[in-house]
């Protein structure tokens, strides 16, 4: 909102603005505004201009009250500077000349007055975190069992309704979204043991997190990822998360179900999750995955099975 003021001695009879004449209303014998300028678009169709009042002072002076109303967003706003998640950008000196007004006044005789430019900077809108924080009580869950059928196991979980609330997309809308494995560190131990070696010198060692190429390796050799990788963990842009597991690990006493466990002094094991806006801003949130509670591995027991009778009976 603002207000310009008009100097016309000889009375105001209309104002221009951008190329169309609006004639004032006159009440009581003072101008009190204009006919027909409810919504005086701009030249983007973004907003419009409305001119709330004039007040006449009944001496040749005019205070004109105006107020631009802006119904739509733009994406014409720059992107960030690289580093920068997301920055409140200013429309340029030209792009605001898509939202600009060009005034001048009439007086009564006709005579033109000097045009004046009221010139409207959109600031950009961006995406913000609500402050929800993103949580999950689905599990995913591996059974060693299904090892003894195939070269591995797999269990799915999909994270994305744990991020739902989490980010406000702002005025210009979603753009993108992005999934992407975490690990704050390298190594990152954990609580796991896996099968490492071959027949009678195989044993379990402890499991380490390495990153390769996006992909989370669950390791017992750090120096061989390669051949020593018991399960893998992917996830897509759909923000479904994959449990894949290619060796056995160690269950020990009476734990049927073991959960995947980073060591805090290790680092940390997350998934981010990167919103975009339409016009580049972006803003990220992330979930610990490395709790115990989302990527667990079943035990296949061991069993013993007797054929024939359970029982023997031997005659002297």
């Amino acid at each position: 909102s603002g207000t310009l003021t008009i100097t016309a001695l000889d009375g105001l009879q209309a104002l221009v603005i951008n190329n169309t004449e609006y004639t004032v209303q006159v009440v009581d014998g003072k101008v009190t505004g204009l006919l027909n300028s409810s919504e005086i678009r701009d030249g983007d169709n973004t907003g419009y201009l409305e001119i709330t009042s004039i007040v006449d002072d009944g001496k040749g002076t005019y205070t004109v009250h105006y107020t631009y109303h802006l119904e739509n967003s733009t994406q014409k706003h720059a992107k960030p500077a690289e580093g920068i998640e997301h920055d409140r950008n200013h429309l340029t000196e030209d792009q605001q000349k898509d939202h600009s007004f060009t005034i001048y006044a009439k007086d009564q005789d006709g005579t033109p007055s000097e045009p004046v430019e009221i010139k409207v900077d959109i600031i950009d809108d961006i995406p913000v975190l609500t402050g929800n924080q993103a949580s999950t009580s689905s599990v995913a869950i591996v059974k060693e069992q299904d090892l003894a059928s195939s070269d591995k196991a797999m269990a799915e979980i999909d994270l994305a309704p744990a991020f739902e609330g989490t980010v406000s997309f702002g005025a210009d809308g979603l753009g993108s979204e992005r999934y992407e494995l975490k690990l704050s560190g390298e190594p990152v131990a954990t609580n796991l043991r896996g099968l490492a070696g071959e027949g009678a010198d195989a044993k379990y060692e402890e499991i380490f997190l390495v990153e390769d190429n996006g992909v989370i390796l669950g390791v017992t050799d750090r120096d061989n990822p390669e051949d020593s990788t018991c399960f893998t963990i992917t996830i897509d842009q759909e923000g479904t998360a994959t449990l894949t597991l290619l060796k056995p690990v160690q269950h020990e006493g009476e734990e049927d179900v073991l959960g995947l466990q980073t060591k805090p002094d290790t680092g940390s094991f997350t998934v981010e999750y990167t919103v975009t806006d339409k016009d580049g801003d972006h803003v990220s949130t992330s979930m610990d995955l490395g709790t115990g509670k989302i990527f667990k591995i079943e035990d296949w027991a061991t069993k013993v099975t007797a054929k024939g009778p359970g029982d023997l009976a031997v005659d002297e």
